[in-house]
């Protein structure tokens, strides 16, 4: 089965690899090298397909997956609860993360800690392990009830986690450095972007939301999506932003101006999941109509972005047409004033 989204004189071919796996998939990850895709199922099974060929690999019990930066390790929540780390070369769990029962698990960039989120109590908690000595490093303060979605930023420096607010922790001393505000239900899944500058949010209000890390404020409010947004995802170059929602479709979006770029829309069930390859030729999504897609975005992610240019330099033009500097009425773009600024470069405090 094929279908062919036109954008402007692009012709996107959404081709995909499916993998009828028996029950709901609500997680996908690619390996940092690009070779597997791992997937999660309801059923807290874990399975690893070659990605060139889609053959199943390995399987092991869990409910929720992340690579090492390496590739050498997987992070997962096994059928307890418990923190748990495995092998990939052989499928095997390596060591069991002492702590409380968990609800996500993520490796920090560098590989040497897994940062891990607890729920089921009046308020959730965000702990930091060390890898190899297992032991617990760091616990995140400010914490409310229904945090559903914690990531590390680039530098490692910062970890992000949301319930109604998006908040930022240091993670060398757990404190509260930005309380990002903005959107009206719970947030489902949060994510960095390559350059640690962005993040980008998806909620149960149907929105997904860009944000400066620098100052807190909100660049733009992505709205199309008909139902939750449960995953976000940018591309390695930083330029283009996947959100995959419950009403069943994954949108691409232009990641610096929010402008919409083009719909899959051949899932029949949640989309819960998407995740891009490290060379951002592919996008692989989990839903809940059982499979696993993996979508051929038709260019590299260099060639998506200079396609992202082009809309974003239309919208610039066309947005100085109708915004302009107080002081000397020249155009002024949306970045000065996603910013609270009425004023041109030249007049700017």
């Amino acid at each position: 089965m094929k279908q062919a989204a036109v954008v402007d004189n692009i012709q996107l071919k959404e081709r995909w690899l499916l993998k009828y796996i028996g029950c709901t998939v609500i997680g996908v990850a690619f390996s940092p090298g690009g070779q597997m895709i791992a997937s999660v199922g309801s059923n807290c099974l874990v399975r690893l397909w070659d990605a060139e060929t889609g053959r199943d690999w390995a399987q092991f019990a869990g409910r929720d997956v992340t690579f090492s930066p390496d590739g050498k390790l997987l992070a997962s929540i096994d059928r307890n609860g418990k923190a748990q780390l495995w092998e990939v070369s052989r499928g095997q769990g390596l060591r069991q993360l002492d702590g409380p029962d968990m609800a996500q698990v993520v490796f920090s960039p560098d590989g040497r800690r897994v940062a891990g989120l607890s729920t089921g109590s009046l308020q959730d908690r965000v702990l930091v392990w060390n890898v190899n000595g297992r032991q617990e490093t760091q616990r995140m303060h400010g914490l409310a009830y229904g945090l559903h979605n914690v990531a590390f930023s680039p530098d490692g420096r910062l970890l992000a986690g949301g319930s109604k607010t998006v908040r930022l922790w240091r993670i060398d001393t757990g404190e509260i450095v930005q309380e990002l505000k903005g959107h009206t239900d719970l947030i489902e899944t949060i994510a960095f972007s390559p350059d640690g500058r962005r993040v980008a949010s998806g909620s149960r209000d149907k929105t997904v939301r860009l944000w400066d890390t620098a100052t807190g404020q909100e660049m733009a409010c992505l709205t199309g999506h008909n139902g939750e947004v449960h995953s976000v995802a940018f591309a390695p170059g930083g330029g283009l932003l996947a959100s995959g929602s419950w009403d069943t479709t994954i949108r691409l979006w232009d990641a610096y101006t929010g402008q919409h770029l083009t719909t899959f829309s051949s899932h029949r069930g949640y989309v819960h999941s998407v995740a891009f390859s490290p060379n951002g030729q592919w996008l692989v999504s989990g839903s809940w109509d059982k499979t696993v897609r993996l979508w051929p975005l038709g260019m590299s992610d260099d060639g998506w972005e200079q396609c992202a240019r082009v809309w974003r330099n239309q919208l610039v033009r066309e947005w100085r047409q109708v915004h302009r500097c107080e002081v000397c009425g020249e155009g002024i773009g949306p970045w000065y004033r996603w910013r609270g600024s009425k004023r041109c470069r030249a007049h700017r405090d």
